[in-house]
């Protein structure tokens, strides 16, 4: 019998700085999932905690969403994060969408 690894991701020995942008915005996202289903909090978060917790985590989506992406892989969790995260509604979609062109150019052309 073949055993397969729940871990979808291997940990690289030196992640690159967007490798750590990006696990930061997981951790804070999967935090503030923790905090809402907290079996002390039936009822859910108060409202300036779950400010609190979108602040965190809309801060390290950002910093993930306009870091360089180092090598292509980067792009399509950036891209997959802009679909699920919805943030073409978000005030700096401009912002992000010219990070995430600037990191296809480099890519397909060797330059922003």
């Amino acid at each position: 019998m073949t055993v397969h690894a729940l871990q979808a991701d291997a940990t690289p020995a030196n992640p690159s700085q967007f490798d750590i942008l990006y696990r930061a915005w997981r951790r804070a996202k999967a935090e503030w999932e923790l905090a809402e289903n907290a079996p002390d909090k039936p009822l859910g978060l108060e409202i300036e905690e779950t400010d609190a917790f979108c602040d965190v985590e809309q801060a390290a989506l950002n910093a993930m969403l306009l870091h360089p992406a180092g090598e292509l892989a980067d792009v399509v969790r950036k891209l997959r994060a802009f679909q699920t995260e919805e943030v073409y509604d978000a005030n700096n979609v401009r912002e992000v969408l010219v990070r995430i062109h600037k990191d296809v150019r480099r890519f397909a052309y060797g330059f922003e």
